[in-house]
């Protein structure tokens, strides 16, 4: 996994995986979604990211990533 800073040069960061979920199994399939929005919020203490997961996304899967990683 590695995010791209929103605001700078690209750079790698690594993340615990655990912080990365897909949807809930519980989320309908059948509405065929086009994109995910999202909220990132800016600590003192870190850029904001753009977080990728490579292996996901050749597997055209969405990913949300846990809230707790930006609070």
């Amino acid at each position: 996994t590695f995010g791209l800073p929103i605001d700078s040069r690209p750079q790698l960061r690594r993340i615990p995986q655990s912080l990365i979920v897909s949807f809930s199994s519980t989320h309908p399939a059948h509405k065929k979604l086009k994109s995910v929005d999202f909220t990132v919020s800016q600590t003192e203490a870190a850029q904001p990211l753009f977080l990728l997961n490579p292996a996901q996304l050749c597997q055209n899967k969405y990913l949300f990533v846990r809230a707790e990683l930006f609070s």
